[in-house]
């Protein structure tokens, strides 16, 4: 079998910190199960302030070549472009809209042994038995498909104006996938055992929901074994709090995507439980990129408190796309042991991060995550 190639980047802050764990646990289950993988690691984000350049040269093409991607977070505030945006955010735009990675899959579960902070107390909020629902997000068209190509309106640009643009083909392409990923895991709704896919929009006011719903329910009529509907996006932000368990796999627009998974990531325990995958389908030749969705975190670097979790669950996530990808069972295999470790470390209580109550450090973490790989427990 020839090597799959991982191209690997930190980023900033405590970017690298969660992906050297990352790397870590992708190590181990090379080793167990033979996945033959490749690891390049690259910079980005920060080195721009040493180089004046937001990463090394050959990064897009290195990216481009690779089976997959696997990222920390970008973000350092001293490193700043000649127009003032931040050097690294390219990076990430690039290669979203480069490699066309029109889908960004954000999984919500809550794990057994993670408590939820509220009002700044640990405290069991939800059954895990109640949480398990995907958001697809719409990742190359909308409010954030060109963030710096904001239009003055006047010359004294004191008035600006963001285009949303809705198409029928991305539309068609994002609730596609839903529906296959819908009909292929198996993904059914806590409450009642059922498929469903459920579309979020707000297309009582914009025309561009308008068109996004009514793709929705012509793609819908050809999965008739998977029910369909719809909800208002205010209306899910309520409804998701209350009734987390009426829902299985939703697909949605840009913004309202990324804002609804940041919330949605209180389930899981917070930012550090939540990793994401943003991928342009399932075929051999498809590309996908695979990261925690927190920030680069400049407040909590460098003290060894950050939660790795949602990093090597993107490295989970990233195993089990290649195993689809490649036709390869042991991908998937290994994806599966790295979450059943994930979950026997919770229950275990001794090696919990800061961000759930605990005092683990995050390299603790990691290497207690592996010794669970090592040993079976």
């Amino acid at each position: 079998m020839t090597n799959i190639k991982i191209v690997a980047i930190g980023g900033d802050f405590i970017g690298p910190e969660v992906v050297s764990e990352g790397i870590k646990i992708l190590n181990r289950v090379n080793d167990l199960f033979d996945l033959n993988l490749e690891i390049t690691e690259i910079e980005g984000g920060s080195y721009y302030l040493q180089h004046g350049q937001e990463w090394p040269d050959g990064s897009y093409e290195l990216c481009n070549e690779a089976d997959a991607i696997f990222l920390g977070a970008i973000g350092h505030p001293k490193a700043r472009l000649p127009d003032n945006n931040i050097a690294g955010a390219n990076i990430v735009l690039g290669l979203r809209l480069g490699l066309d990675l029109y889908a960004n899959i954000r999984p919500t579960k809550l794990y057994a042994g993670v408590k939820h902070k509220v009002s700044n107390k640990f405290t069991k909020g939800w059954e895990p038995s109640n949480i398990n629902f995907t958001i697809f997000r719409e990742n190359t068209e909308g409010l954030y498909s060109s963030p710096f190509g904001k239009q003055p309106v006047n010359e004294n640009n004191d008035e600006v104006i963001d285009a949303r643009s809705i198409t029928k083909q991305n539309s068609q392409r994002i609730i596609r996938l839903a529906f296959q990923y819908s009909e292929e895991k198996k993904s059914v709704a806590p409450i009642d055992g059922k498929k469903r896919v459920t579309a979020i929009h707000k297309n009582n006011i914009l025309r561009g929901c308008q068109l996004f719903t009514r793709e929705f329910y012509s793609i819908a009529s050809e999965y008739s074994n998977i029910e369909s509907n719809d909800i208002l996006v205010d209306a899910f932000a309520q409804d998701i709090l209350r009734s987390p368990e009426k829902y299985s796999v939703c697909v949605t627009t840009n913004m309202f995507g990324d804002i609804l998974t940041d919330l949605s990531s209180v389930f899981a325990g917070g930012m550090g439980m939540a990793p994401s995958g943003q991928i342009n389908g399932w075929s051999p030749d498809s590309q996908g990129l695979f990261e925690p969705i927190h920030g680069s975190g400049p407040d909590i670097a460098g003290k060894h408190l950050a939660n790795p979790i949602a990093a090597i669950l993107a490295a989970s996530m990233m195993l089990e796309w290649l195993s689809r990808k490649k036709g390869l069972t042991k991908f998937s295999q290994a994806s599966y042991e790295i979450e059943k470790a994930v979950q026997e470390l919770l229950l275990e209580g001794k090696y919990l991060p800061f961000d759930l109550g605990g005092t683990a450090k995050t390299e603790v973490i990691g290497t207690r995550l592996n010794d669970i790989l090592n040993t079976g427990s």
